[in-house]
């Protein structure tokens, strides 16, 4: 493996980057398989979903009070008070977190050469896995499901909502 003036042979430098990358990006595959196999076991795993008690909660604790008196979730405001440019802000950010989240591990690791990056990309893992677990033990549904379908059993066939980005 070594060169005869005792370096790394480019084979041994070509793996030691492969192997490198490979485990870089080894959480990413595991929350993507993770990711893919929910459909096979989370209906089986999953408590009821609460529709009615996280709205109470949410009222409760961050309520807004409108000029007639009622209460309403923040949510519900936002609903009652679209801006177009917040909307595109809070689409792209949503959309965009993976991407940037693994561009700024990567330019850690790969640009800045710090070894310890890679734990970024474990804590990402361990983030969704954590995630995973509070749906499946506690699943809630969206602020929006109790506006449009009301607090009857969630219908876990419901069509996704669009949010601003319908508008």
């Amino acid at each position: 493996m070594n060169a005869p003036d005792g370096s790394l042979s480019r084979r041994a430098r070509a793996l030691a980057v492969a192997r490198s990358v490979a485990f870089f990006f080894l959480p990413f595959a595991l929350l993507l398989a993770a990711y893919g196999s929910q459909r096979l076991w989370i209906d089986a795993a999953r408590a009821r979903v609460r529709v009615a008690e996280p709205r109470a909660w949410e009222l409760a604790w961050f309520g807004v009070t409108r000029a007639d008196g009622a209460r309403e979730t923040v949510a519900a405001w936002w609903q009652r008070h679209p801006h177009a440019v917040l909307d595109v802000v809070c689409g792209a950010a949503y959309l965009a977190f993976a991407p940037a989240f693994l561009a700024a591990a990567a330019w850690w690791r790969f640009g800045k050469n710090i070894p310890r990056a890679d734990r970024v990309m474990w804590a990402m893992l361990a983030l969704y896995l954590a995630g995973i677990a509070t749906y499946a033990l506690y699943p809630a549904a969206p602020p929006w499901y109790a506006d449009r379908f009301g607090f009857g059993p969630a219908a876990l066939d419901a069509a996704p909502d669009a949010a601003g980005l319908a508008r």
